[in-house]
């Protein structure tokens, strides 16, 4: 049988794809309570600034999603300021051998946003990238701040994922007879590759790496939110190591009960 990679997109589009918000970044002012890349996160009045566990250095905010800006996903809140935090380290806090290990990392969610502290009060607390010790080896530059501009799409799993794996197995081998990608012919893979694969930022949806799936095959964490490198000519918005990719991952009862302790934190490149 001559399989070409349409005959595979078909059953995609009957079985694989899957609801996700993309998120892309203007450099802009924001407001204490927007969505945002780096800049000035909200701190609730008595609220304390995120320390690494292990060394005491103070944390950088990287992402702060506000719920109400993004477009409904199922089990995801509707209100609420999602936050997570970085070290400024060679790993931006990720310990590889324990990725739910919060300790130079952290994620913080706060349900309601209307006891805030006063932003000069929150501006004192902030670590100040001039006085760091060694250079700044954040993803991002600190010293900037960009909105966030979210928009619903519909995504395939990527190649190399568990999610293709299983499509695999459960449809398209019982229908075309090839157990994986890799079985397909050389052009028709690329073809394949080019018409389905999506990077990106993202909330919800497939997962995409640089090197390998990181989950079991029967793990039951799926992608909560996905933070791609982003350059142009002038400047590096984001930047994993060698233009990588950080995931974020989580169960679907950790979500709905928003418990955000065990996400699962990994980040590779090229």
């Amino acid at each position: 049988m001559n399989i070409t990679a349409d005959d595979i997109i078909e059953i995609l589009e009957k079985v694989g794809k899957k609801k996700s918000i993309a998120m892309d970044f203007e450099e802009a002012s924001t407001e204490l309570t927007d969505s945002k890349l780096s800049g000035i996160p909200y701190i609730p009045e008595g609220g304390e600034w995120p320390v690494d566990k292990g060394t005491g250095d103070k944390l950088y905010l990287m992402l702060q999603i506000n719920f109400e800006q993004v477009p409904k996903m199922e089990s995801y809140p509707e209100k609420g300021l999602l936050q997570i935090y970085v070290a400024d380290d060679d790993l931006s806090g990720l310990d590889f051998d324990n990725p739910k290990d919060q300790v130079a990392w952290r994620i913080i969610y706060h349900e309601n946003t209307d006891n805030a502290m006063d932003i000069d009060e929150i501006k004192k607390l902030m670590p100040n990238p001039d006085e760091a010790e060694d250079t700044v080896m954040l993803p991002f530059d600190p010293k900037k701040e960009y909105k966030v501009i979210f928009v619903e799409e519909e995504q395939f799993p990527n190649v190399d994922t568990m999610e293709m794996d299983k499509i695999f197995e459960e449809f398209i081998e019982p229908k075309l007879g090839i157990e994986s990608y890799s079985d397909l012919e050389d052009e028709v893979a690329e073809e394949f590759y080019e018409k389905i694969c999506s990077g990106g930022s993202r909330i919800g949806g497939y997962p995409f790496f640089t090197q390998w799936e990181i989950r079991d095959k029967d793990d039951e964490n799926k992608l909560f939110i996905q933070l791609d490198s982003l350059y142009d000519s002038k400047e590096d918005i984001l930047m994993w190591g060698d233009s990588g990719v950080a995931n974020f991952f989580i169960t679907d009862e950790d979500l709905k009960n928003r418990n955000f302790e065990d996400v699962i934190y990994n980040w590779d490149c090229y």
